[in-house]
């Protein structure tokens, strides 16, 4: 069986580490979209409206965090895996707090 080769340019594996990389930042706008999809998801649960909730996921910058961590242990990069990891947990613990804030 042939395996197959895939060429990325360098400067696109560049523009995707710094995405990453800033994605893994928690900043100010990431803390708003974590509280509005944790508002929206609450809604949805009070609603009982699945689409809703899966609406709620789709606003949570969450995944970013994610997609850093695994790229970081894929790479090594310790510094990445940090900060992604630090991201993931503090967006989790500001979504459980409004949660329990709007509960």
């Amino acid at each position: 069986m042939q395996s197959v080769l895939i060429n990325v340019p360098e400067e696109h594996k560049t523009k995707v580490l710094v995405d990453l990389r800033s994605g893994s930042d928690p900043r100010p706008a990431f803390f708003l979209l974590v509280a509005l999809s944790t508002l929206i998801a609450a809604f949805g649960l009070v609603m009982n409206s699945t689409a809703v909730v899966i609406g709620a996921m789709l606003v949570a910058p969450l995944m970013t965090p994610i997609i850093g961590i695994s790229l970081a242990l894929v790479r090594g990069d310790t510094d990445l895996l940090g900060r992604a990891a630090r991201a993931e947990v503090i967006g989790v613990v500001a979504a459980v707090l409004m949660g329990f804030l709007l509960g």
